[in-house]
C-alpha cells in the first residue's frame, strides 16, 4: 500500500468509523437507519469515551492559543505506554501528580501574560491610567468578550448557556482585582477546565444547547458533531486541535460534506504541523527514543540522538515522497541512509579508512552505505 493511499485511507477512517459513536442494544428500526448519516452503522460496542490530552497535544493546544508554547507539559508526568504507543485513553488518567501539575502549569501561563498580551485575548484593553465610572461596565464587558471569543477555543466548540453562565460567574467573582487579574483569573480556569483538558467525542450542535442526558436514545450510534468531527480530524492529523478553518466550517456544518472533507485532509497534511505529526508516530511505533541511549565503541558517546534524527529524516523522505516512490516496500527494502552532516561525520572515518568513497544524502552509493550499516 502506499503511503500516499495510506493518506486518503485516514480520510475515510475518520468519515466512517470516526464518524459515528455510541452502541446500540438492539437493531435499528428502518426510520433511525434513514435518519442517521449514511456514514454511520449500527453495532454494538462500547460508549465513546473522553480522551486526556497527552503532553504532546498539551503542548500544541497551548500554541494554537497564545502563539508560544511556554515549554508547557514539559513537567507532566510521562504517558503510559501500551503497545508502543503513550495515546492509550484506558490508560492515560488524570492521577494526583498530573492534576496539580496541570494547575500549576495553568497559573504559570496566566500569570506570564502581559498587559498586551491579556488584551489582545479579551479584545479590549482599558487604561489604568485615565480612570472612570464606567470602568466596572467596560472590564465586565471584556470579560464577556473572552468568553465568548478566546474559551471557545480554548473548548473546540461552542460554549453550552450552563458552562457561559458559569464562566460569567467565575469573571463577577474575580471582578474586586485589577483588570489584568480578572482577564488571568479566567484564563486560568479555562487551561484547568475537563473541556479543554479532554477531547470529548461529542456535543450538541447548536450554540447553547445541553447535553441529552442519557436516554434510550443516547445508547444508539449517532453521527459527530460538526465541532467534533473537526477537533477529531485536527487531533488526528497534526496532534492538536482545530484550527480557525476547521472551526468555521464545523459551525456552518459544511465539513460533513465529502469534498469539504478531502479538501481540509489535503490541507492539513500539507502543513509542518502534520510532519512533526508523522515524525510523533514514527518515533512511537519504531521506538526510535531508545537510540538516544545508544552506545558503540567505535563512535562518541553522544552519537544516540544523531542517529535517531537521521532516522526520522530518513522516515520523512519515504511517507512524503511522491505517489511510487513512498510504498511499504521501499521502507523496508532500501538500501541506502539518509546522512546529515553530523551522521556524515561519524561515518566518513570508517569508511574512508578501507578506501571507499562516500556519497552523501538518501540516494547515496549503496555499496558504501551498506557498509555503514554493516557497523
Amino acid at each position: 500500500m502506499h503511503f500516499h493511499r495510506l493518506r486518503y485511507l485516514i480520510f475515510s477512517t475518520i468519515a466512517c468509523s470516526g464518524g459515528c459513536e455510541g452502541f446500540v442494544h438492539s437493531e435499528p428500526s428502518q426510520s433511525d437507519t434513514q435518519s442517521q448519516s449514511a456514514t454511520c452503522e449500527f453495532s454494538p460496542g462500547p460508549p465513546p469515551i473522553l480522551r486526556l490530552l497527552t503532553r504532546s497535544e498539551y503542548r500544541r493546544s497551548i500554541l494554537a492559543l497564545f502563539g508560544k508554547d511556554f515549554n508547557a507539559g514539559s513537567t507532566f508526568p510521562a504517558e503510559a505506554i501500551v503497545n508502543g504507543f503513550n495515546n492509550n485513553a484506558a490508560t492515560h488518567r488524570a492521577t494526583p501528580l498530573l492534576v496539580e501539575e496541570i494547575a500549576a502549569a495553568a497559573q504559570s501561563i496566566a500569570q506570564s501574560l502581559s498587559t498586551d498580551e491579556l488584551a489582545t485575548l479579551s479584545g479590549c484593553k482599558l487604561d489604568p491610567n485615565q480612570p472612570s465610572d464606567d470602568d466596572s461596565l467596560m472590564m465586565a464587558g471584556c470579560r464577556e468578550k473572552l468568553i465568548d471569543n478566546w474559551v471557545p477555543l480554548a473548548f473546540r466548540r461552542p460554549l453550552t448557556e450552563t458552562e457561559r453562565e458559569i464562566m460569567l460567574e467565575l469573571g463577577r467573582r474575580a471582578s474586586t482585582l485589577d483588570y489584568d487579574a480578572q482577564i488571568a483569573t479566567l484564563i486560568e480556569a479555562t487551561l484547568q477546565s475537563p473541556q479543554f483538558l479532554y477531547r470529548q467525542p461529542s456535543r450538541p450542535e447548536s450554540p447553547g444547547s445541553e447535553s441529552p442526558g442519557p436516554n434510550a436514545e443516547s445508547t444508539k450510534s449517532q453521527p459527530l458533531s460538526a465541532y467534533a468531527l473537526a477537533s477529531r480530524l485536527s487531533f488526528f492529523l497534526q496532534g492538536g486541535p482545530p484550527d480557525a478553518r476547521l472551526l468555521e466550517l464545523a459551525a456552518n456544518k459544511s465539513l460533513r460534506e465529502s469534498e469539504v472533507l478531502m479538501t481540509e485532509v489535503t490541507r492539513l497534511l500539507d502543513t509542518p504541523q502534520a510532519v512533526d505529526r508523522i515524525r510523533e508516530f514514527h518515533e512511537q511505533w519504531l521506538a526510535l527514543d531508545r537510540l538516544k541511549d545508544l552506545v558503540r565503541d567505535e563512535l562518541p558517546a553522544d552519537s544516540g540522538p544523531v542517529f535517531e534524527n537521521a532516522l526520522l529524516n530518513f522516515l520523512d523522505a519515504i511517507f512524503w515522497a511522491e505517489e511510487g516512490a513512498n510504498d511499504l516496500e521501499t521502507l523496508f527494502t532500501r538500501n541506502d541512509l539518509a546522512l546529515d552532516d553530523e551522521l556524515l561525520d561519524l561515518y566518513a572515518p570508517l569508511i574512508q579508512s578501507n578506501g571507499d568513497d562516500f556519497s552523501e544524502g538518501l540516494g547515496g552509493a549503496s555499496a558504501q552505505q551498506e557498509q555503514a550499516r554493516a557497523w
